[in-house]
C-alpha cells in the first residue's frame, strides 16, 4: 500500500491467489472514506499467472511502478501505470531479469536519471535469486537503460538472454544473504538523486553502493 503525494490517493497492489493475478485497487478519498467499500479495484488484472512478492513505488508525477514475481517462468517482472485510472492499453508490463529463478523478496524505488532537469524518473529494483541462494551472489539490482517511454523487456523469458534494455547487476555480498526482503534507495539528501544503495540480511545487515562508472 502506498500514498500518492501528487494526487492525494491511496493505492494497493496485491496478489489474488484464487485467480493467480496481480490486482490493483485505489481510494481517491482515504481521509474521509477509509472503509473497504470505498476502494475501487481495476476491472482488469495488471498481469496473469504473476504477482507474488509485489512491491510498489510512486513517482512525483503519480506514475505507479510495480516489481513482482512471474509464477510461470520464475522471473522478475515490472509493470508501469502512468496513472491509477489509466486505460489498460497504457499499462506497460515487461520482464526485467529472466536468468535463473529470481524476482523474490523485492523492493522498488524511484531514481531521477537526469538530475539536472528532474524529469527522467525510472524504477530501481532489488530482488533475491532463489537459484543463487546459499551463495554470496543472490541479491540482484536492476534498472532500465532507457526512459519510461521506451521501456521494454530486459530479459527473454524463454532463453534467459539479456536484451540490454535493463542493467542487471549482482551485489557481491560479504556474507551469504538470507531469503528475506531486500531494500533499495538512493544516497542523496535530495530525494530521487544520488547513487543506488541496496541492503539485505546475511550474517550481518549489509548495504552495498553502486558506484558511478
Amino acid at each position: 500500500m502506498k500514498w500518492d503525494d501528487a494526487n492525494g490517493n491511496l493505492y494497493l497492489a496485491y496478489y489474488d491467489s484464487s485467480n493467480s493475478e496481480l490486482k490493483f485497487a485505489y481510494n481517491t478519498d482515504p481521509s474521509t472514506s477509509p472503509s473497504a467499500g470505498d476502494w475501487t479495484t481495476r476491472g482488469t488484472a495488471i498481469d496473469s499467472a504473476a504477482g507474488m512478492h509485489v512491491k510498489m513505488a510512486i513517482d512525483p508525477n503519480g506514475g505507479i511502478h510495480l516489481a513482482y514475481y512471474d509464477n510461470v517462468y520464475g522471473n522478475l517482472k515490472y509493470a508501469y501505470l502512468p496513472s491509477y485510472n489509466c486505460l489498460d492499453a497504457e499499462i506497460e508490463v515487461v520482464t526485467v531479469d529472466a536468468l535463473f529463478t529470481n524476482g523474490m523478496y523485492n523492493c522498488i524505488n524511484i531514481k531521477d536519471f537526469d538530475d539536472t532537469a528532474g524529469t527522467d524518473y525510472r524504477p530501481i529494483i532489488s530482488s533475491y535469486s532463489l537459484a543463487l541462494g546459499e551463495t554470496n551472489y543472490s541479491v540482484r539490482v536492476g534498472y532500465p537503460t532507457t526512459t519510461l517511454a521506451n521501456i521494454d523487456n530486459g530479459g527473454n523469458p524463454s532463453t534467459g538472454e539479456y536484451t540490454g534494455n535493463w542493467e542487471v547487476i549482482t551485489a557481491c555480498a560479504s556474507t551469504v544473504p538470507s531469503q528475506d526482503n531486500t531494500f533499495i534507495e538512493t544516497d542523496s539528501t535530495t530525494q530521487y538523486n544520488g547513487q543506488i544503495l541496496v541492503g539485505y540480511s546475511g550474517g550481518y545487515i549489509e548495504e552495498a553502493t553502486l558506484l558511478d562508472e
